[in-house]
């Protein structure tokens, strides 16, 4: 690439001016070209989907009405107070049931089977009641059908279909015991019902209808593109898991008729059904595919025509050629002057920056001279990196200070000399009245102070921190009357490290008071483990307490609560050796908790 750049820079200007001209006349040219071709394409492919679009939506919302009709025709029966009452199987009297069934029943399913010839069947399939000819059935009779099943879970029509015929079933609903007890059961036929289809214009085109399962419903074969369709009937017809292939099963293949055509360019019924609407390509063959549902049933007409059938003709745009030539020479003539001087060097210069930034570089200067939109970006991002890196330096000497002046002004709250003198009165007067609980008592409160206050260091070794919390364990035995054990397990290795003093006691104080005291059978035991993990250091603090409600656990580390420490706690852990160290917490509503505390090795 610098040989040929290299190249380039040695031409005579002249040679690069006739150079640049070349490549800006053949850019043109060439997108003309392809666009003249592509847009033939695109006019003639617009016209027929304009067609072809409105076509199918007719008929969608065709077929849709009749299935509205349809489904009204059911909810009437559903809904009938009369129907209600033959089929809850309340009747004390079987005389006057059968009286019910003969004036009510069948009355009503005569006049709609005469007013709507495409309903082949109305069958009620209830249990416990008298069969009376195709109006009335026992429900043992369909108790495997997969319709009769999922109508008694629906509370709406479920719509399917066997090939030959389209099935609509509904459940009665129980008034009495809100529970479905009968199954309208109505069969309609599919020739009459999507006669329409052969009617249309879309008889032309490959016509597949399919269900909310991608099953196919219907498939036209007299096509003139019906290779597509034909192998959709072929391969719907093999399916034996697929109730509705019969309806393509009959598919002519004659060797004179229209459905001879190559099945390499046909395509299978999980293609046809899984087409997605506008321009699709399938083995090769490109295909306009114009889908839309029929809301009611939940199907899908597909509709799907060979591009290659649309005669391509590129006249109409011939005219246009010419200007559009014009057009592009000018506009890229412009825009290449205007891009080179004004807009792709500055960009260039700004992107180099914030690729700097990207690395990790935050202390780039970043300024331009110039006045417009581009120049107006660089300084605001440089502001806005300036600003950062304030905010940063802020943020964290801020959160630093304020950690360390909290724990100053704990640890100066107390006067260390006078403590320690006080306490040693305390001491030598409990000796002088042979008090030996009240003089371990202040032994073990002294002793814990001066670790704990650790002459103002903020670092203290482990073997001091962990004495510090044997000798606050010690005064909390002695103030619960010895009522729970204290049990150490800790890794002699640790002792070799440092960590931050002030983080255990919180805890162990949040374990006895949230914990042990709260614990209501057994005695208690706090139990404290001490372990090395390849680099890194964790001690646990375990109880056996009521443990901690799920919604509670999850805001001990990220807000502060009454009575508990752990958010500072967390907050030092991280502050001092990282984010990814800290506190975890485990627990188990009456299974106790275990704090869990990880950072790494560290010798201060």
């Amino acid at each position: 690439m610098n040989r040929w750049l290299s190249a380039f820079k040695n031409l005579r200007f002249r040679q690069k001016l006739v150079l640049s001209y070349l490549i800006v006349i053949l850019i043109p040219l060439m997108t003309l070209g392809l666009y003249s071709f592509n847009q033939s394409k695109l006019f003639l492919r617009m016209q027929a989907e304009q067609g072809l679009r409105a076509t199918v939506s007719t008929m969608a919302e065709s077929l849709n009405s009749k299935m509205v009709w349809y489904d009204g025709i059911i909810k009437s029966i559903v809904s009938n107070a009369g129907f209600h009452k033959i089929f809850s199987n309340h009747y004390l009297d079987l005389t006057v049931m059968a009286e019910d069934i003969r004036n009510v029943l069948e009355p009503y399913f005569n006049t709609v089977l005469y007013l709507n010839k495409e309903i082949e069947q109305m069958t009620v399939y209830s249990k416990g009641m008298p069969e009376f000819g195709d109006y009335m059935k026992d429900k043992e009779r369909v108790l495997e059908e997969a319709w009769f099943n999922e109508a008694l879970k629906s509370k709406q029509t479920e719509w399917s279909s066997t090939g030959q015929a389209i099935i609509a079933a509904r459940a009665f609903p129980d008034i009495y015991v809100n529970k479905n007890i009968s199954v309208l059961y109505i069969r309609l036929s599919q020739n009459q019902v999507l006669a329409e289809i052969g009617k249309s214009n879309l008889d032309q085109y490959g016509i597949v209808i399919s269900d909310d399962q991608q099953r196919i419903v219907f498939a036209n074969r007299d096509t003139a593109h019906s290779a597509a369709a034909d192998r959709v009937a072929s391969d719907a017809s093999d399916a034996s898991d697929t109730p509705n292939a019969s309806n393509a099963s009959n598919a002519s293949n004659a060797p004179n008729s229209p459905n001879a055509a190559s099945r390499d360019q046909s395509l299978r019924p999980e293609e046809v059904v899984k087409l997605k609407d506008g321009l699709v390509k399938i083995a090769g063959v490109s295909y306009i595919v114009i889908q839309k549902p029929i809301a009611l049933p939940g199907w899908t007409l597909h509709c799907y025509i060979p591009v290659n059938m649309i005669a391509a003709d590129a006249g109409s745009i011939m005219k246009a050629t010419l200007v559009v030539v014009l057009i592009c020479l000018l506009t890229l003539l412009v825009l290449i002057w205007i891009f080179s001087h004004t807009m792709l060097k500055p960009i260039r210069h700004l992107n180099k920056k914030m690729i700097q930034v990207e690395d990790g570089n935050l202390h780039v200067v970043v300024h331009s001279s110039a006045k417009d939109e581009i120049g107006e970006l660089t300084n605001r991002f440089g502001h806005m990196l300036n600003r950062i890196n304030e905010l940063i330096q802020e943020m964290y000497q801020n959160k630093i200070i304020q950690k360390e002046a909290e724990l100053k002004a704990l640890q100066s709250q107390i006067n260390p000399h006078f403590l320690y003198n006080s306490l040693s009165i305390i001491h030598w007067k409990a000796i002088q009245i042979e008090a030996d609980d009240i003089g371990h008592i202040v032994t073990s409160l002294s002793r814990f102070y001066r670790t704990a206050l650790n002459k103002g260091s903020n670092v203290i070794s482990i073997r001091n921190e962990m004495d510090n919390i044997r000798s606050y364990l010690d005064i909390q035995l002695i103030m619960h009357d010895h009522s729970f054990d204290a049990v150490f397990s800790i890794d002699e290795q640790i002792y070799e490290y440092d960590m931050i003093n002030l983080v255990l006691q919180p805890i162990v104080e949040n374990a006895i008071d949230h914990g042990i005291d709260l614990k209501t059978e057994g005695r208690g035991c706090l139990t404290i483990r001490g372990t090395i993990n390849g680099d890194y250091i964790a001690i646990d603090i375990e109880d056996n307490g009521p443990g901690i409600e799920p919604g509670l656990m999850e805001q001990l580390l990220s807000a502060h609560s009454d009575g508990y420490g752990l958010k500072n706690v967390h907050e030092r852990i991280r502050l001092f050796f990282g984010e990814q160290y800290g506190i975890t917490i485990e627990s188990e509503p009456g299974a106790g908790t275990c704090m869990k505390l990880l950072f790494p090795k560290f010798k201060g």
